[in-house]
């Protein structure tokens, strides 16, 4: 069994920012090619968390529509 060390605050806050950059990459991605996001998932991305920030850069790229990026999982 593993256990995980809590980060220290110099860790959280690397992670938070490459977090914020992943997220502020995606956006750009997305919205250069499929247009302009709206309000709701500029919001959903902004509060998710890096597991669904990871499965939707894997669909980014073979999606044909943007809800297929955010399609809930089966």
């Amino acid at each position: 069994m593993t256990t995980t060390q809590p980060m220290s605050f110099k860790e959280g806050v690397a992670f938070e920012l490459k977090l914020y950059g992943q997220k502020d990459k995606l956006k750009s991605l997305l919205s250069k090619r499929f247009g302009a996001l709206s309000a709701n998932l500029d919001a959903r991305i902004e509060d998710a968390e890096v597991n669904d920030i990871d499965l939707w850069y894997d669909r980014l790229f073979d999606a044909k529509e943007i809800e297929e990026v955010f399609a809930e999982s089966k």
